[in-house]
């Protein structure tokens, strides 16, 4: 197959995995709201002041989702005690159940998914796509001086 037979295939198959179910889920909780509660999730709670960095978006946007999460009643601003310019967001019981739920639908859709390819499919997608990030990484390093 000629080179630009197979980026056409390439294309075409990323294509398709782009209007997933599966892809579709995980590319939201990567993003937005979901990828902030998830991170919640993860670190317990966080200067309000490191999302943005932490999370690549301007601090205006962190401060947009934070009180769009607040009027959902899925997060908390406190006060740092200690500090008192600095504030803190948390994660409610309401915003724990969301993720988790999130995360369990997740895991069901990818499990039927593996499930139907079965192990040994499985297995060899994950290296393949562990080694095209291996190769992306060193083709996108900077180059040395």
């Amino acid at each position: 197959m000629e080179t630009n037979q197979l980026i056409d295939a390439l294309s075409a198959i990323f294509g398709g995995i782009s209007r997933s179910r599966l892809f579709w889920d995980m590319q939201q909780n990567m993003r937005g709201e979901r990828f902030l509660l998830s991170y919640l999730y993860e670190v317990g709670s966080c200067a309000q002041g490191a999302l943005a960095p932490m999370l690549h978006v301007s601090a205006a946007r962190i401060t947009k989702m934070i009180a769009s999460l607040e009027s959902k009643q899925l997060v908390v601003r406190e006060d740092d005690p200690t500090d008192k310019r600095r504030v803190t967001v948390r994660l409610t019981e309401d915003g724990a159940d969301a993720v988790r739920t999130v995360q369990s639908q997740a895991t069901a859709h990818a499990s039927q998914l593996f499930e139907s390819l079965g192990e040994q499919d499985t297995l060899e997608f994950l290296r393949i796509v562990n080694k095209i990030l291996s190769i992306e990484e060193k083709v996108d390093e900077p180059a040395a001086d």
